[in-house]
């Protein structure tokens, strides 16, 4: 497991090092059933359904929790865009109802957010690849993709996040804290996720 405290790291950018640092972790939740399932042609329109309400659960309660936050947390070139409601909307195109939110990890700090805000914006870079898949694979699904095409209405959004990331996380300590969060969030990716198995 990669340490602060190591020479290298301290040479990486903020994003770097939490992608290097949360590495094992972000494979484990791709590994698991339910995500695997979208890329699969078997995929079916109920299995969908499961996966945009595990993906509110987690979102949900910790956007609702950290809703000043991330508010706060943009500048000029750079906002965080609420993920929940697009879920809704997609549920609903579908007929189905979100689930009630899962309570969020604890974020001692601002660092710890920057964290799990790390992994949450970095998931739209996924998303661009999913939904490409699943034009393809599942037809019904097309006018339920807007939480999965996020990425692509902004190509330009993950630079100008790693931008932001690097001004809020100017120190070893800061970055630490960062990397903690990051794995408390995919940590919870993986917990909820591991709860229902997509056929």
């Amino acid at each position: 497991m990669m340490s602060l405290s190591d020479g290298s790291a301290a040479q990486l950018t903020a994003s770097r090092l939490l992608r290097e640092a949360t590495a094992q972790q972000h494979l484990a939740v791709e590994q698991l059933p339910a995500m695997r399932a979208l890329l699969h042609d078997s995929l079916s329109v109920p299995d969908y359904v499961q996966v945009l309400r595990r993906h509110h659960a987690v979102l949900a309660g910790w956007e609702q929790r950290e809703s000043a936050w991330l508010h706060a947390s943009g500048d000029a070139d750079w906002r965080y865009q609420p993920r929940s409601p697009l879920l809704e909307q997609d549920l609903a195109v579908l007929r189905a109802t979100p689930p009630l939110p899962a309570p969020a990890p604890p974020a001692p700090d601002a660092c710890n957010c920057w964290g799990m805000l790390y992994v949450v914006e970095g998931s739209r870079l996924g998303g661009r690849l999913i939904a490409r898949r699943l034009r393809q694979t599942l037809a019904d699904a097309a006018p339920a993709l807007t939480y999965f095409e996020l990425g692509h209405t902004d190509a330009a959004c993950w630079r100008r996040f790693q931008q932001r990331l690097e001004q809020a996380l100017p120190t070893p300590q800061s970055r630490q804290a960062a990397v903690d969060g990051a794995r408390a969030m995919f940590a919870h990716f993986h917990t909820h996720f591991a709860l229902e198995t997509v056929a």
